[in-house]
């Protein structure tokens, strides 16, 4: 995007944002049988983790020219949220 005052400078932005996706999963499983004489045991435990997490970042650079086209200052900047 170019931005231009009256008196002949300019602002030259330039903005990027991405978005990431992170997953995981993480499982215990465990199955225990027994057999005693005729009876026949069973135990199961299960435990599963799922985690997700989403995070946005932008980055924006700010170019200033005076009216004879020289860079007078620039900014830059990056936040993630």
């Amino acid at each position: 995007m170019v931005n231009s005052s009256s008196d002949g400078d300019e602002q030259w932005v330039y903005a990027k944002g991405s978005s990431e996706h992170d997953a995981g999963y993480g499982g215990i499983g465990t199955t225990m049988l027994g057999v005693m004489g005729t009876t026949l045991t069973g135990l199961d435990v299960s435990t599963a983790n799922y985690s997700s997490s989403t995070s946005t970042q932008t980055t924006t650079l700010t170019i200033y020219f005076n009216k004879k086209s020289k860079v007078t200052k620039y900014n830059f900047s990056s936040s993630r949220f």
